[in-house]
């Protein structure tokens, strides 16, 4: 006879599609308005405006992707 095998009773939740992209637009909202506040000549502006950049591909990834 065959082993039973066990069950996990507790199983991660699955983000839904709307709450992922949710927490990303979010995520990006808050760097875009990081960005604002910094002054262009600023070395950190780079570095933000980078993040703020990925952030915005991940977006259209995660978008393209769940079509």
């Amino acid at each position: 006879m065959r082993k039973q095998s066990k069950k996990t009773a507790n199983k991660g939740r699955k983000i839904s599609f709307e709450e992922k992209l949710e927490k990303m637009v979010n995520e990006y909202r808050q760097e875009k308005e990081s960005l604002e506040l910094l002054n262009e000549d600023a070395p950190e502006y780079q570095n933000q405006l980078e993040k703020c950049n990925k952030l915005f591909a991940n977006v259209e990834r995660f978008l393209n992707r769940n079509r």
